[in-house]
């Protein structure tokens, strides 16, 4: 694989204005998988959506090769990890929730333990380090192949069921974090491949928008084609996650009249990471309800993101503009 320039300046990247509301409507499908209403089928495409558009970004560091780009990346996913890791035990004990110190241990080890759903940033690190080392060994088309090997074996795991029935025995704590693996590295590799291929215009935003389409169809006609599986498992989620990304791609705007949409995608981590703390806190007081937790985080979210060390729990960084969790 090629190298990429080392100096290589990250605020030069193109903006992304289709992007960054893909960003917002998953963040808004993730607070209401946990406390919408009523369900949702096409709500499970927003995690995996992440998951595409954080390697579309990250692309660059897995392509690069370079150690120092990894460790950057590394180190922007661990410190919301870790910090927000305490946090959601603290307010566990204190909720009474959890007790003991077993509860902070394994959501410092794999992020699954609170109500804080860190998993995601565990499986994101895990990934980009899978990707870059295969990228480091192969170069051009053998990375590909492996690449599409790795998604064939991950499929097979899912439709046979064996992903389920092989995590599921572990530790809830455990069997999470692992079993969505198999589930969400195929996202991460399409990822990859749109960032690789880096094509725009309306051919790609038909395209993506057909790629979409279909799965979306089928699955609120209740087709998955996939056995039990940790909440993501599924060739049509993949799909439907790589067209939205795809047609979300397809142009780039300079338009400085869009700062607020980077203003309010900023926000979607910070959303993701406290959500589920504001959901426990006002179950104290009532049954929470989707708009007031969604408000409520993204306020706390925009208020915090104008202090620096707030903005690095967020973000993993005291930059402003965000290019991605998972970005160099």
């Amino acid at each position: 694989m090629s190298k990429a320039s080392e100096n290589e300046n990250v605020n030069e990247a193109p903006f992304y204005p289709y992007v960054e509301v893909l960003r917002i409507l998953g963040a808004m499908a993730v607070v209401w998988a946990h406390y919408g209403r009523f369900r949702i089928p096409v709500v499970k495409f927003a995690v995996p959506c992440f998951v595409v558009i954080s390697f579309f970004f990250g692309w660059r560091t897995i392509a690069a090769g370079d150690f120092a780009r990894l460790r950057r990346c590394l180190f922007r996913l661990a410190v919301p990890f870790f910090a927000w890791g305490v946090v959601s035990y603290v307010v566990a004990i204190a909720q009474g929730t959890k007790s003991g110190i077993s509860p902070l241990l394994w959501q410092m080890l794999l992020g699954h333990s609170t109500c804080m759903p860190l998993y995601y940033l565990w499986d994101v690190a895990a990934m980009t380090v899978f990707l870059f080392v295969l990228g480091r060994y192969l170069s051009g088309r053998a990375f590909w192949w492996a690449a599409g090997g790795i998604v064939l074996a991950c499929f097979a795991l899912q439709v046979s069921g064996l992903n389920y029935r092989l995590f599921s025995r572990l530790p809830f704590e455990a069997a999470f974090p692992l079993g969505r693996l198999a589930e969400l590295l195929p996202s991460a590799v399409a990822g990859c491949a749109i960032a690789a291929v880096a094509t725009r215009g309306c051919g790609t935003l038909a395209v993506g928008l057909m790629a979409a389409c279909v799965p979306v169809v089928l699955l609120l006609c209740g087709i998955s084609w996939a056995k039990d599986g940790f909440g993501y498992a599924g060739p049509l989620l993949l799909a439907g996650a790589s067209g939205m990304v795809l047609a979300a791609t397809a142009f780039t705007s300079g338009d400085p009249r869009l700062a607020k949409i980077r203003l309010l995608s900023e926000a979607t981590a910070g959303v993701y990471f406290i959500h589920t703390i504001v959901g426990d806190v006002l179950h104290v007081f009532k049954t929470p309800k989707f708009p007031q937790v969604l408000l409520i985080s993204l306020l706390v979210t925009l208020i915090g993101l104008r202090l620096p060390i707030v903005r690095v729990l967020f973000n993993g960084k005291v930059r402003k503009r965000p290019v991605g969790l998972a970005s160099g």
